[in-house]
């Protein structure tokens, strides 16, 4: 059995699960298997749910490969490190020869999720049916990734686009539109990821909520990602700015 583990963040282990689906898939008679933390597992779940050789594990094997790309240095020490594609086909590379196998991630098209949880709802998952003009990930982000996260900000984006006439859906509560974080407990990722096949535009942060919203039911949607320097292109129409004003000039 080939075990990784990822000890930080549900979006490093969601990019990582998405690697491991396509080497699964890519070596049917080999066993795969992942550890992260317990608190994402309930997350983590649907992207193995398919793979009958791809499991999450309780405990983590000593001989287990350390998944997380900043693993001797290898993020800190790479020219492309804030080209997110061309870093992970290096990094992805780099795991599968440690794995013994050759690299099944290669390309942009290759990192859009494709786990069968986030697939349309019936009628919807086309921009002539979709339920909302915009999804805004408002989520704080933890990894740095937008120093100038600002909550406010994000709310009068929402304000502005709703006063606009738009149908707008958030991931964190604005007080000003529908939210995915209302009731008990909120969507889920994978839901999210799901509901954004019925958008239009995604926009916002590069956070967890983020990374199942780059899927290939959603392909030839506009994607508008605010990171300081980092450039996220998975999707084909992708566009990268600093501030919440700079992105609704885009719109």
């Amino acid at each position: 059995m080939i075990v990784t583990f990822n000890a930080f963040h549900l979006g490093d282990n969601l990019v990582h699960l998405h690697f491991m689906r396509a080497c699964a898939k890519a070596y049917p008679s080999k066993e795969f298997a992942h550890y992260a933390n317990p608190q994402h597992t309930p997350q983590l779940q649907p992207l193995v749910s398919d793979i009958s050789n791809l499991k999450l594990l309780d405990t983590c094997p000593e001989n287990a490969i350390n998944a997380w790309r900043g693993a001797d240095d290898f993020w800190y020490l790479h020219s492309e490190r804030n080209d997110f594609t061309r870093f992970h086909c290096d990094w992805f590379a780099h795991l599968a020869r440690k794995m013994g196998l050759d690299n099944p991630v290669c390309e942009a098209e290759e990192m859009q999720f494709d786990y069968p949880a986030l697939a349309p709802a019936p009628g919807t998952g086309h921009s002539e049916h979709s339920v909302f003009d915009y999804l805004l990930i408002n989520s704080i982000p933890h990894s740095g990734q937008l120093r100038s996260f600002n909550t406010q900000a994000f709310t009068l984006m929402a304000k502005q686009l709703v006063d606009r006439g738009a149908k707008v859906i958030t991931t964190f509560p604005t007080g000003v539109c529908d939210s995915t974080h209302d009731g008990s407990n909120g969507l889920s990722v994978t839901a999210i990821g799901r509901l954004s096949t019925a958008a239009r535009t995604i926009i916002g942060c590069v956070t967890g909520p983020s990374w199942p919203c780059m899927n290939i039911w959603n392909r030839g949607k506009r994607f508008i990602w605010m990171l300081d320097n980092e450039r996220v292109q998975i999707m084909p129409d992708t566009k990268h700015v600093r501030t919440c004003e700079e992105a609704l000039s885009l719109l």
